[in-house]
């Protein structure tokens, strides 16, 4: 199930009231509402397995992989980079949720 919302604080308020955590979350950087860095830190926390960053901000990279973010797609990307980027996910969910 696909899920949006609009901003920062929506998103983190969505994932809160799911009986469990969504699977994937497909942040940017910018967003209205706060920081895409700093939603990922925070889904994460809440057990979101994957995160995958969609933005045209290439200086956060590194931030965003140390949040074990699972791709960093620039934009503009193709249809064969975000299906890449979907593989990878899929491959992360066949494996068993690493230990707390």
């Amino acid at each position: 199930e696909l899920l949006e919302a609009p901003d920062a604080s929506a998103a983190l308020a969505l994932v809160q009231t799911l009986a469990a955590p969504p699977d994937l979350a497909l942040l940017d950087i910018e967003m209205p509402g706060g920081n895409g860095v700093q939603l990922a830190a925070a889904l994460r926390e809440r057990g979101v397995r994957s995160v995958i960053f969609s933005t045209a901000h290439a200086e956060h990279a590194l931030r965003a992989f140390e949040l074990a973010a699972l791709d960093y797609l620039l934009k503009p990307y193709t249809p064969e980079r975000l299906a890449a980027a979907l593989a990878r996910v899929r491959e992360r969910l066949a494996q068993p949720p690493a230990p707390v």
